[in-house]
Formats: structure tokens, C-alpha cells, sequence
């Protein structure tokens, strides 16, 4: 049975941030950055954000606990801030003791992740054709 789905942002380092997205890895979970594109652009000092939007159970790979999947705002070394998606276990080192308060307000448009080119898609008014 998947745990219930808790609905508050968790707030991780940039170390247990790169343990889940390993886990992730390691176990060919559907949604994350590659680990060593964050081991790169992740700033080491900043405090990340994951919000858990859904829990899932793979059916084609029946082996998969249940999962869950998350809205990450991570902050690169560029300070910019990205968006993205991580699939975490939920009994993998996802404690209810990095429960934390709304993420501070984004100062700058926010970039997603392209999986497709490694690049950044430009949201809000800096997106092409946005008016």
C-alpha cells in the first residue's frame, strides 16, 4: 500500500537532493534529471524544494514499490531557479523531519528543464512570443 500522500514542500540539501535523484537512478524511475547534470549545476548551498503531486505504482514493472511523484525548484549555480519533476520511494529518506515552510518568492523567471536537449525552456515573459 502507498503511503498517504502528503501535501506540504519538503525542503532538502543539496546532498540527500542527489541521494533521491541516485535512487531514482538506480532504480529507473521514470522522472528525474540526470545525476550528473546536477552534480555540475546544483548549487551546493542552497536549500532545494520537492512538492509531491501524485502517487503512482508503475503496472508494467510490478518489482517498483509505489512512488511519488514530485515538483522540485531547484537552485543552480548560476542562482537561477529551474523546475522539474523527481519520482521518489517514499520510504526512501523522504522523512517528515524535512517538512518545511513555502519556498521563498522567485525573484527571476523560472526555467523547466528540457529533457529532450539538456536545455532550459524559458517560462513567463521571457518565453518567446509571450507578450
Amino acid at each position: 500500500m502507498t503511503p498517504a500522500l502528503p501535501r506540504t514542500v519538503r525542503a532538502v540539501g543539496a546532498a540527500h537532493l542527489l541521494d533521491l535523484a541516485l535512487e531514482a537512478a538506480t532504480h529507473r524511475l521514470s522522472q528525474r534529471l540526470p545525476v550528473d547534470w546536477l552534480r555540475v549545476h546544483l548549487a551546493s548551498e542552497a536549500t532545494h524544494y520537492l512538492f509531491p503531486m501524485l502517487a503512482h505504482r508503475l503496472a508494467h514493472r510490478p518489482e517498483l514499490p509505489p512512488q511519488w511523484r514530485c515538483q522540485q525548484l531547484l537552485t543552480v549555480n548560476t542562482g537561477e531557479q529551474i523546475l522539474g519533476l523527481l519520482d521518489v520511494l517514499p520510504d526512501g529518506g523522504f522523512g517528515p523531519a524535512e517538512v518545511a515552510a513555502a519556498p521563498p518568492p522567485i525573484n527571476q523567471p523560472v526555467q523547466r528543464m528540457r529533457r529532450d536537449t539538456g536545455g532550459f525552456l524559458k517560462c513567463g515573459a521571457d518565453r518567446p512570443g509571450a507578450g
